[in-house]
């Protein structure tokens, strides 16, 4: 569960950036209404990728990353 909320809420912070891109500001430059919704929307994307990202196991248990030998 948490590596689906990972996946989503990472593509929801990038599509939330693409918005601020190409929605966030008009042809001369200035700051949209637009712009702060989509602010708004990436940094509790953010907030919830980097929470969830924290829950996910890692793919190895660190008992055997300990006794890791390079190779020769």
């Amino acid at each position: 569960m948490w590596l689906a909320l990972t996946l989503f809420f990472f593509v929801a912070f990038l599509a939330s950036l693409f918005g601020v891109a190409r929605l966030g500001f008009d042809a001369n430059g200035k700051f949209q209404r637009a712009g702060k919704t989509l602010i708004g929307s990436a940094a509790i994307s953010l907030l919830i990728w980097l929470f969830a990202l924290s829950k996910v196991a890692p793919p190895y248990p660190l008992e055997e990353l300990k006794s890791y030998e390079l190779p020769k």
